[in-house]
């Protein structure tokens, strides 16, 4: 290896140079509301791209599991550990919004469909609201595209539903 190591974060957990957890922050859970904590186990410098879709599960499931739109980037020398605050969004919209003294763990990682729709959300600079409606839209596998909209994102919000509806392969709103 050379000076540095670049990895996902998940493929680092597999090879066992990482470990990692993540705390609730006192961000809206469309925010930053996970910190991320990373324990490089290596001797080697690594710089880990989070995987998109990364699902969180609350504690009590009451709440709603927290997901990661991912790609953010954290770098951790070799034997120490590092933290950053991720963008989080909610996974499940008929259960209670998360609090600050909820613990969370990694569940796992969402399927084809959360991480297409992630890499197009960025694409498209879509908002956290218009974000947030696509994750409900996919978690609670609705089938009314018109529920993903923001107004202050008129285009986007088109754009995003006709992405959606050739994805799933569905009709768009009338």
């Amino acid at each position: 290896w050379g000076a540095n190591k670049r990895i996902n974060l998940l493929d680092a957990v597999q090879q066992n140079l990482i470990a990692f957890s993540v705390v609730r922050t006192d961000k809206p859970f469309n925010e930053k509301g996970l910190k991320l904590t990373v324990t490089n186990h290596s001797k080697h410098h690594l710089v880990i791209t989070v995987d998109p879709a990364l699902i969180f599960e609350a504690s009590d499931t009451v709440y709603q599991d927290l997901i990661l739109p991912g790609s953010e980037i954290i770098v951790v020398s070799g034997g120490k550990t590092n933290a950053i605050d991720v963008q989080t969004y909610c996974a499940k919209s008929y259960a209670r919004s998360p609090d600050g003294d909820l613990k969370f763990q990694f569940k796992k990682q969402g399927d084809s469909l959360l991480i297409k729709t992630f890499a197009y959300m960025k694409e498209i600079l879509a908002s956290k609201d218009l974000a947030q409606q696509a994750v409900w839209f996919l978690t609670n596998r609705s089938k009314d595209l018109s529920s993903v909209y923001d107004y202050k994102q008129q285009a986007q919000s088109q754009q995003l539903t006709t992405f959606l509806s050739q994805l799933l392969n569905m009709s768009l709103p009338v």
